[in-house]
């Protein structure tokens, strides 16, 4: 090997083992700069501990039976029907005491069908429903 041949071969091999010390710094000075956390407890006496609950209990007296609203009748009525967008829904209901509800509502379905829901909600006994469709 001629000593041009050996130059080059130190160099390129010089070049390779700088690189790889340069990468190894940069990863060791990354790991080596980040920020160290430490924790200290909080001196002791700066919260006060809460006081013993007591065995008291506090009266309370309920509102009277008159400010308790009673259930008023009502009506409700709506209703969109736009047959050139092909839109058909609507909805009614009343109660004539505020206890009992009945009603119905309607829905044109992408099928074509009417859904026509009635309804009625009587207090405890919950909703009750009849769906019937119409073509």
């Amino acid at each position: 090997m001629t000593q041009v041949n050996l130059i080059c071969a130190f160099y390129l091999q010089s070049e390779k083992i700088m690189k790889a010390i340069l990468l190894l710094a940069s990863g060791l000075s990354f790991v080596f700069s980040r920020p160290q956390y430490s924790y200290d407890r909080p001196p002791s006496g700066l919260y006060e501990l809460p006081e013993a609950p007591t065995n008291q209990v506090e009266t309370r007296v309920a509102p009277p039976s008159a400010a308790v609203p009673m259930p008023m009748p009502y009506e409700l009525d709506w209703a969109v029907s736009d047959q050139e967008n092909g839109l058909d829904f609507g909805h009614e209901e009343a109660s004539s005491d505020g206890i009992v509800s009945k009603g119905s509502y309607k829905v044109l379905l992408p099928d074509g069908r009417l859904q026509v829901v009635t309804f009625t909600v009587n207090g405890d006994d919950g909703y009750i429903a009849n769906v019937q469709y119409q073509k």
